[in-house]
This record gives C-alpha cells, structure tokens and sequence, in this order.
C-alpha cells in the first residue's frame, strides 16, 4: 500500500523516483504511517497538499 501511495504521490508532484525530492517524499510517507494514518485515501489526501520538496 505504502508504495502504491508512494507511486502516486510522484506521479501528481511530478517527481521522478530515482531523486532527492522523491527520497523526502518517501521519508513523509514512512513517518505518517508511522504516526498512525493507516488509510490509503488520508496518505494519499495528505501527500497531495502544498509541501514543497526542494
């Protein structure tokens, strides 16, 4: 699941997989799964916002 939000979350944010950008990406879905949002929809609907990824 964590990597079908993942795949996701690039493709909408554009972010190739293979950068930096996409290394923080993944770090916040680790860590709001870890922090308990278990819901595949709430990943995805918190991933989509506005953070910017440098």
């Amino acid at each position: 699941m964590l990597q079908r939000v993942f795949d996701l979350a690039c493709q909408r944010r554009g972010i190739a997989k293979n950068t930096s950008k996409a290394q923080l990406l993944a770090a916040d879905v680790i860590d709001l799964f870890q922090h308990g949002v278990r819901s595949e929809a709430q990943l995805i609907a918190m991933l989509s916002g506005d953070r910017d990824y440098p």
